[in-house]
């Protein structure tokens, strides 16, 4: 039978970086969380579900993102020269404002417009992931993804 052991600290009391599990865990618990899309400001268009809602706020906080509340808060971030994702919702019950589209019609290399499964495959790979196979599905996302599109 054999007996396997984690390397333990020398008798002076010294910890060698070959410490094993403890080092590791050291380490672990100073190092910030990984955040994969830290920087990414987000904008839900419309609503998701009850049921769901909490959960994929949740995740884009996790993750690192900023939540935009509102109209005011994303021209903001446009006006500050920052990027905004429109995150589309489930139900199509959203308004744009006429202020949001003229400064959207300005900014559109920082814009983009995707559905909830962007959201899923950035944070399964691990980094922000494109737009354009994230088409977006509730008809107010589709019209402000066409807008963008339609730009001279």
């Amino acid at each position: 039978m054999y007996v396997r052991s984690l390397p333990s600290p020398s008798s002076d009391g010294v910890v060698e970086s070959s410490f094993g599990v403890a080092v590791m865990a050291a380490t672990l618990s100073q190092s910030p969380a990984f955040k994969p899309l830290s920087g990414v400001a987000a904008y839900v268009v419309g609503s998701f579900p009850k049921k769901i809602d909490a959960d994929i706020r949740s995740l884009m906080r996790e993750s690192g993102m900023t939540i935009l509340a509102g109209s005011a808060s994303v021209l903001k971030h446009l006006r500050s020269e920052e990027r905004v994702v429109f995150l589309d919702g489930e139900s199509g019950k959203a308004k744009i404002s006429a202020a949001l589209r003229k400064q959207i019609d300005l900014d559109r290399g920082r814009v983009s417009v995707v559905n909830s499964q962007w959201l899923y495959d950035c944070i399964s790979v691990g980094f922000e992931l494109g737009a354009a196979a994230y088409e977006p599905r509730t008809t107010v996302a589709k019209e402000l993804l066409a807008n963008i599109r339609d730009a001279p």
